[in-house]
């Protein structure tokens, strides 16, 4: 009788420390975001910025380096987590130029003649040119030469987002996703060279990120769209995010749009262009 309280007893516990570490990983999956609200409840500013988005529902986030404050627009949802779509890239450039797949924006990989979505795809790209062209077969074969525990080791160092990676590689519908306010913080520590990762890798990032200096600011900046992959609830989503810098201010922003699936204008190209007009217009 003894033996079997003993073994009831030990089972109890191996069951509660299971649960334990279930609530605790699911706390810590839900509540990521919550650390960084916290930490930005007394300097941030909500906008509004809806005559930019011209009908498409949206929200936006801009941080101001110099005065160490946050614009939200459209409170409601800019700390949602979606697919990073697109802007994935920049990750999967990252760790192509960290594990030596890939050596700077030069880095010429060929293209095997497989038929492409885009026409511009179907030639031998160099890894600015594909950055640009946000080529899915350049990405996806440096993500396979990679492998998934090695891409996993480089979300978890960088805490990109829910850091979920069971859904496998993230093209088109995956279980990893990202808020734009930490979409702003990954951005914000790679330029800042926060992560223990080569210099001269993210000033590579840096490079291909560049996307425009229109004489009021340098733009940096990558796009994304969700394309045929559409979110739970059926609508799809663009990103733009990136960095603005003016000669008074530096601002980290990550722009999203969303909407139907059958919607021509949740585009990552449209995601930037609101973007550009942001800036242009309230950023200088």
């Amino acid at each position: 009788m003894k033996k079997i309280i003993i073994y009831i007893f030990i089972c109890a516990l191996a069951a509660a420390t299971l649960i334990s570490i279930f609530f605790t990983h699911k706390k810590n999956e839900e509540n990521n975001m919550s650390e960084i609200t916290k930490n930005t409840q007394n300097n941030f500013n909500k906008i509004d910025l809806s005559q930019y988005f011209n009908g498409i529902e949206g929200c936006a986030v801009f941080y101001s380096v110099k005065n160490d404050k946050y614009d939200i627009y459209n409170y409601d949802i800019y700390n949602t987590r979606e697919i990073p779509c697109s802007t994935f890239k920049i990750v999967s450039a990252l760790a192509g130029l960290e594990y030596n797949i890939i050596e700077n924006k030069d880095t010429i990989l060929k293209w095997d003649g497989t038929k492409q979505m885009l026409k511009d795809w179907e030639q031998d790209l160099t890894l600015k040119d594909a950055f640009q062209l946000s080529a899915n077969w350049y990405f996806e074969r440096i993500e396979n030469e990679i492998g998934i525990e090695k891409l996993i080791e480089i979300v978890n160092k960088i805490d990109y987002g829910n850091k979920d990676l069971t859904g496998g590689i993230p093209h088109g519908e995956t279980s990893l996703k990202i808020s734009p306010m930490e979409q702003i913080e990954f951005i914000r520590n790679l330029f800042n060279y926060k992560y223990d990762f080569k210099k001269e890798n993210v000033d590579t990032i840096k490079e291909i990120m560049k996307v425009e200096n229109n004489g009021i600011g340098k733009l940096y900046g990558k796009t994304g769209t969700s394309g045929t992959e559409f979110l739970e609830n059926g609508n799809q989503t663009a990103w733009f995010v990136g960095k603005y810098e003016t000669p008074n201010d530096e601002y980290y922003f990550a722009l999203r749009i969303m909407g139907d699936k059958n919607n021509e204008n949740i585009r990552g190209p449209i995601a930037c262009e609101i973007t550009k007009n942001i800036c242009n217009n309230k950023y200088f």
